[in-house]
């Protein structure tokens, strides 16, 4: 899980390097990556129906990076990127 909502795709790429380098020299060729920078501290008792979502004016450029983050994750590790994200 990362922050990607508040980093750069390269600082998300240094972020994730370790455990992509550890993909790869298994032998993977996905990573799950789970956005987490909005989520809550207690995110696991807030319900659902209540959390903390992207705001719609955020989703255009958060896409953007996403896509870029995953064009460098295959370019760099020959990983694809399997994302969960939630937005409003």
């Amino acid at each position: 899980m990362t922050d990607f909502t508040e980093r750069s795709v390269e600082q998300e790429l240094d972020a994730v390097h370790n455990h992509a380098a550890l993909l790869q020299e298994n032998g993977a060729n996905v990573m799950v990556y789970g956005e987490c920078g909005w989520m809550a501290d207690n995110a696991l008792d807030v319900p659902l129906s209540t959390r903390r979502l992207l705001p719609e004016s955020q989703v255009a450029d958060y896409a953007d990076r996403l896509s870029h983050f995953a064009e460098a994750l295959f370019d760099r590790y020959g990983l694809r990127l399997a994302s969960i994200t939630t937005i409003s």
